[in-house]
């Protein structure tokens, strides 16, 4: 069910920079150091709403499939890693470990899988031997990655694109709930980028919802307007 209460961004902002700041800094004293333990275990729990005691446990270093388990581990509900305000209850509540289905991913599959075929044999009278799949395993199994020990990323071309182009103008947006592309992260490597010019150039958007906070009609609204505004300033239309 949708959340009524508008998204506010700068609630986020004392987490960030716990998590720049204090949290970064006794992560980096490792598991041995007792008293950074002590220190971010209050903080972590409190931010992440889990058990102090969970947390102290695991030295204050919470993976997402612990936060997915753990959060309502109480009431036998798993969350989504596409965005954890989505749950499902737990096949497993009182084993060790679960492996559970994503509340999210795997339940969009058959709607959209539906909906898809619909629309390809109704309206485009497009009929294929295979079957629509929402996700192929096969193909991503195949996917070419390029060679060398650099592991793939787009930072790089985004930097030199900027660099050549100063009309050129980029929008990275992001779900502030998503587990699986979580928004800080883009944040924390945009602003190793320089100005190139004038910061407005680059800029990075959170909206409340998790991987397809689209889908919320709030969040659909705002990116719309992102983009609109997007598009006049680079056409010089502002």
């Amino acid at each position: 069910m949708e959340s009524t209460a508008p998204f506010d961004r700068n609630a986020l902002r004392d987490v960030e920079a716990y998590a720049s700041g204090d949290y970064l800094r006794d992560l980096m004293r490792g598991e041995r150091d007792a008293e950074a333990i002590a220190r971010m275990t209050p903080r972590v729990a409190a931010y992440t709403g889990l058990d102090p005691t969970e947390v102290k446990k695991l030295a204050a270093r919470i993976d997402t499939g612990t936060f997915q388990r753990e959060l309502k581990r109480d009431r036998g509900i798993v969350a989504s890693a596409y965005d954890p305000t989505i749950t499902a209850f737990d096949p497993s509540p009182h084993a060790a470990s679960s492996h559970f289905s994503d509340p999210v991913l795997d339940a969009i599959g058959p709607p959209l899988t539906a909906a898809m075929t619909a629309l390809y044999q109704g309206p485009l009278k497009w009929r294929v031997d295979q079957p629509y799949r929402l996700l192929n395993q096969e193909v991503n199994g195949q996917w070419n990655w390029g060679r060398g020990r650099s592991g793939p990323e787009v930072v790089d071309d985004l930097r030199n694109a900027l660099a050549a182009d100063r009309d050129l103008q980029a929008l990275v947006a992001h779900g502030a709930s998503d587990l699986v592309t979580p928004y800080f992260g883009s944040q924390l490597i945009l602003e190793q980028l320089p100005v190139f010019g004038s910061a407005d150039r680059l800029k990075l958007t959170v909206y409340g919802g998790g991987h397809m906070f689209y889908t919320r009609d709030a969040s659909r609204r705002a990116f719309r307007a992102d983009i609109q505004a997007l598009y006049r300033a680079a056409l010089g239309k502002e």
